[in-house]
């Protein structure tokens, strides 16, 4: 009985006839295939996706990626500076000076915060 009424619900569902036996393929492989659906496939909404960021002026930002601004990145008890993007001094003939280094430095570690979160 409860399979006539869940045929009949399929069939008015999709809006056309379908075969009784045919109809019983789809039922049993619904059936057999429910538990899956039931159990496994739950979202959780109380769980947090944003992370809690520290830009260098110590503001906190909620984001699931992180700011487009200078971030502050703890690791092991040590903050170090992660930038996104940085300009390189114009001045011609000049040598490369730690400040230029660290530059280069900050965004790499920009970069590799920011491909964690992907």
């Amino acid at each position: 009985n409860n399979i006539r009424t869940a045929w009949y619900e399929y069939m008015t569902k999709i809006k056309a006839h379908v075969m009784f036996f045919d109809y019983l393929k789809i039922y049993i492989n619904q059936q057999e295939n429910k538990k899956y659906f039931e159990e496994e496939f739950k979202i959780f909404m109380n769980q947090k996706t944003t992370t809690t960021w520290i830009t260098s002026d110590n503001k906190t930002i909620e984001s699931i990626h992180p700011p487009s601004k200078k971030i502050q990145i703890n690791i092991h008890n040590d903050r170090i500076q992660a930038a996104p993007f940085k300009l390189q001094t114009e001045i011609n003939n000049t040598q490369i000076t730690t400040n230029e280094t660290n530059k280069i430095i900050e965004q790499n570690n920009y970069t590799n915060k920011h491909l964690q979160t992907l």
